[in-house]
């Protein structure tokens, strides 16, 4: 495993809203209405002739892989399997045409809840141009009229901080079981058997499993087996048994899962060991860490490779926070860029880390960020306007004694 710190831009997120959350007619709410927003039927017994469930975990895996790596909210893949399941259960889909389906479903979740939803260009792209955008835009159409245009559904995701809020957590926790919960859910949505369980029980077994699965529970009592469950069912009126049955269930599908992925690695490295394979070994196992915040980042103001600003008293927070996320995962090689912002962020994320506090950092200068010339030192606003009168866009756009975009990412290709 190894981990790289380098700086890339930040995505805008609407922060959670503290008169929703905390109050409990919310929770109520979507305990009323979130049976609403459940498939009609097990469809593959009564709808779907030429459709597998296996075909279904696949178009779901694709889906989520898709959602992964355009960084969308963790709320988009439930919601669009959620439209996925809800259509196949009126109408008879050709296999074919699953795909299809799922890009636009991605489609409409991603608009629902994305700041910059995916487009449709890059939604075939995905699917190496087997659709046309057009095609995807018509049968969004068609996928809305058979939905009702009912298309803001109660997921898991909406329960998770009503039920965090409700549980003796201790706070340096909350984002690591928070993450854990999310990825149950994913897991969840995956697999069709959770398709008609109502959100709420998937998100209550997904932060039992998740708290379980951390050993949180030898501090407080009320964490602890039973007790845990009990308290779980009670915030959102489940029953004990189902919840237990559900939780177990969760549990069961990740072992599977994990069981899976291990045989496959196995089978395409069959030389090499169990423990060899716990290891880093492609692409696909480096942690791309962003930078924490700096005063210049709050202000918009241009550091490129020039500017040594230090960390801000969130950055720190924020670089405390990875740290704390990353703690259980053993790396075997950490790479930071020389600057310190980099040096500082690195730091605190291995210091936090149980397996690698004495990791020695490799740090190299050509895992700075992209080099701005005169602009840096400068407001963002100052590069847009160089830009435009040069007539071109940004990022494209290179300032005087500045580096393109290619050469940034080709000093960054070296050292991987």
């Amino acid at each position: 495993m190894e981990l790289l710190c380098c700086e890339v831009d930040h995505m805008r997120r609407a922060l959670p809203d503290p008169n929703l959350l905390y109050d409990d007619r919310v929770l109520h709410n979507l305990l009323t209405v979130e049976e609403r927003y459940l498939p009609q039927c097990s469809y593959f017994k009564c709808v779907q002739k030429d459709i597998q469930p296996f075909m279904r975990r696949m178009v779901a895996t694709w889906m989520l892989e898709v959602c992964e790596e355009q960084k969308c909210e963790e709320e988009v893949f439930p919601l669009a399997m959620n439209y996925l399941d809800r259509f196949l259960a009126v109408v008879p889909t050709r296999k074919c045409h699953l795909q299809l389906l799922g890009a636009v479903c991605m489609f409409l979740a991603s608009k629902l809840k994305e700041t910059i939803p995916l487009t449709a260009e890059k939604l075939c792209i995905y699917t190496d141009n087997s659709i046309k955008p057009q095609e995807l835009l018509e049968w969004e159409l068609v996928v809305l009229g058979k939905l009702k245009w009912n298309i803001a559904a109660v997921t898991p995701h909406d329960f998770i901080e009503h039920i965090l809020r409700k549980l003796p957590l201790p706070k340096d926790k909350l984002l690591l079981i928070r993450k854990h919960a999310q990825t149950f859910i994913a897991l969840c949505a995956t697999d069709f058997n959770f398709a008609m369980y109502p959100p709420s029980m998937i998100a209550t077994g997904s932060v039992g499993a998740a708290i379980c699965g951390l050993q949180l529970d030898d501090g407080e009592r009320s964490l602890f087996g039973d007790s845990l469950t009990e308290l779980l069912a009670k915030i959102t009126n489940t029953d004990v048994d189902c919840l237990k049955a559900c939780q177990e269930q969760i549990e069961s599908v990740l072992v599977s899962n994990l069981r899976q992925v291990r045989q496959q690695q196995q089978q395409s490295n069959p030389s090499k060991t169990v423990d060899e394979l716990d290891q880093a070994s492609t692409p696909t196992d480096v942690r791309d860490i962003n930078l924490g915040e700096t005063r210049y980042n709050k202000d918009k103001i241009l550091q490129g490779q020039g500017i040594d600003e230090p960390l801000s008293a969130t950055g720190f927070r924020q670089a405390d926070a990875a740290g704390m996320f990353l703690s259980n995962m053993k790396f075997t090689h950490v790479f930071s860029s020389d600057l310190l912002r980099a040096k500082q962020t690195a730091a605190a994320i291995t210091g936090k880390n149980k397996f690698c506090k004495d990791i020695l950092i490799k740090y190299d200068a050509r895992l700075r960020e992209r080099k701005y010339g005169v602009a840096e030192g400068k407001p963002l606003s100052d590069l847009k306007a160089m830009a435009k009168a040069a007539r071109q866009q940004c990022p494209s756009f290179t300032p005087s004694g500045g580096e393109t975009l290619d050469e940034s990412l080709s000093a960054l290709y070296q050292q991987l």
